[in-house]
């Protein structure tokens, strides 16, 4: 019997829910998971008929010799937390920034006031947790590409250190098929500027009716940007007034015909750069594949050779509204059923080689 503890810091609930998926496909498994209450909450409301452990972030990691094997997976940075790992339990820690966690000093930008001082906590936190890294057995990144750069780029420090990739892809029903007279399109994330670029989804909505084509919104829009756009557009905007709880969220996102993904180019963490697909990953990201729904995104993502049948790059307005009115001008509902098939038989495969090398 394996026994596997989930450390998180911060609120990542949607990697905790996911790994724990994954994990539980190993037989004679123990989970115990270290987190806070909202945390708690958002795992149970979608694993509520699963077997776990649950503990206060600041209740001790106890070794026990009842298990044959047994490690700690820290799957959000340790900027408030002190964690102590008793001897015969490995190391595993999730890292979603890679400059910021390798390297912070050489990436450091300036783009608002407060980035001098963010920077410096971010570089305070790397060298306090350096220690911490040096004990890791593996580092366990979200995606291929990034397991790549960091393979590439920082690897020659750690070099007895495993490299694994862990997606965190879940396994959602099947998307419904659309109604002729309602056709959907998702546009994942709420609006968050820092992170996201939603100018060229307006941009579009302004220009373009879309009959019998709807937009729905996972999360509230500025008033501004709702007072720009046409009464008839208005119409046939959705949005959701409150934050969704994990359950909702991809109750929602089950109902798409379509998805766009507003992500920006790059995010300043801590005051450090990370690109978006190289250095730095999003959970909007592996939703795409998770639900098997085809998507917009902007152009400047890597996308991987098996999926470009089903992702179509934008760069501005114009080529998202093309996308958009083409795809459902030759929508076949094969699309939809190909890419939930192809996108389960990919991570799965990869989650398999993960759990092999974990528990080898």
């Amino acid at each position: 019997m394996d026994k596997v503890i989930f450390f998180e810091a911060e609120e990542h609930h949607e990697v905790v829910t996911a790994y724990i998926e994954s994990f539980l496909t190993c037989p004679d498994l123990v989970i115990e998971v270290h987190c806070n209450k909202q945390v708690k909450v958002q795992i149970s409301s979608q694993l509520s008929n699963r077997s776990i452990s649950w503990k206060k972030l600041n209740d001790p990691i106890l070794s026990s010799s009842a298990f044959r094997k047994q490690l700690v997976i820290i799957t959000s940075p340790l900027r408030k937390y002190k964690i102590s790992v008793p001897l015969g339990i490995e190391i595993y820690y999730v890292l979603h920034n890679l400059h910021a966690s390798f390297a912070p000093h050489r990436q450091v930008a300036f783009h608002s006031l407060k980035s001098p001082f963010a920077a410096v906590k971010t570089i305070y936190h790397y060298h306090h947790q350096w220690k911490l890294l040096q004990k890791c057995t593996g580092f366990i990144f979200l995606n291929e590409n990034i397991t790549r750069y960091y393979k590439n780029h920082y690897s020659k420090d750690f070099p007895d250190t495993i490299a694994l990739t862990l997606p965190t892809f879940r396994r959602l029903p099947n998307p419904s098929l659309p109604k002729e007279s309602n056709k959907n399109v998702i546009i994942l994330g709420s609006y968050d500027p820092t992170r996201r670029d939603h100018q060229p989804i307006f941009d579009m909505l302004r220009k373009e009716k879309f009959a019998d084509i709807y937009f729905t919104f996972l999360g509230q829009i500025p008033e501004r940007l709702s007072r720009s756009l046409p009464k008839q557009t208005k119409n046939k905007i959705k949005c959701f007034p409150d934050e969704l709880n994990a359950k909702q969220y991809y109750q929602a996102l089950q109902k798409a015909d379509l998805l766009i993904l507003p992500l920006k180019r790059e995010k300043y963490y801590g005051g450090v750069r990370e690109l978006f697909g190289h250095t730095t990953f999003s959970a909007l990201w592996m939703d795409v594949f998770s639900s098997g729904i085809p998507t917009a995104l902007p152009q400047y993502l890597p996308i991987d050779r098996e999926f470009r049948e089903y992702l179509f790059p934008f760069s501005d307005a114009v080529s998202l509204s093309d996308i958009v009115q083409q795809y459902f001008l030759n929508y076949s509902p094969d699309l939809l059923k190909s890419f939930g098939t192809k996108s389960r038989n990919i991570f799965e495969k990869q989650i398999h080689k993960a759990m092999e090398t974990i528990f080898a």
